[in-house]
């Protein structure tokens, strides 16, 4: 079963955010989000999320975003978590099974992530978006354990080869 598309945008959003708050190369925050979602998904491809994620701090670079780029990431993950789509929150709590279920057919790919994170940023410019609540982030959130457990999980490079 193949991860669902808001899972994947999720945790491009969060390898960008290393990138740009811990200096973690995007090689290694791939490596280490590909390595844990394969416990769950069939098995992603790292170029897949490093493309998706370096595609996302392009988009924030030729903005501008400075300062605010993390909290726009965070926002744009805090939102694909909890919504999906503009005002229709999702159902993380379903009656059978589990939200993050995989799925029968790749939905993601390199350039849905970026076109999905630039309508949130028009979104966030009308001041229309959902916000990330403040000091927000992946790994303390407690809807999807797993995905904490990864976000929580050191970038170390030696973990990884």
């Amino acid at each position: 079963m193949y991860c669902p598309d808001w899972i994947f945008d999720i945790v491009c959003a969060e390898i960008a955010s290393l990138f740009i708050k811990n200096d973690v190369a995007l090689t290694l925050g791939a490596a280490k989000y590909a390595s844990g979602l394969s416990e769950e998904y069939k098995e992603l491809s790292g170029d897949e999320m490093e493309l998706s994620a370096e595609a996302m701090v392009r988009v924030l670079g030729e903005i501008e975003a400075g300062e605010h780029a993390v909290s726009l990431l965070e926002g744009f993950s805090y939102f694909r978590l909890h919504y999906s789509f503009q005002g229709v929150k999702r159902n993380l709590k379903p009656m059978f099974g589990n939200a993050w279920a995989g799925i029968k057919e790749k939905e993601y790919s390199v350039e849905t992530t970026p076109k999905r994170f630039k309508a949130y940023l028009f979104a966030h410019r009308s001041e229309k978006a959902v916000l990330a609540p403040h000091n927000w982030s992946l790994s303390i959130q407690t809807e999807i354990p797993f995905l904490a457990e990864i976000a929580s999980k050191n970038s170390n490079p030696l973990d990884f080869l």
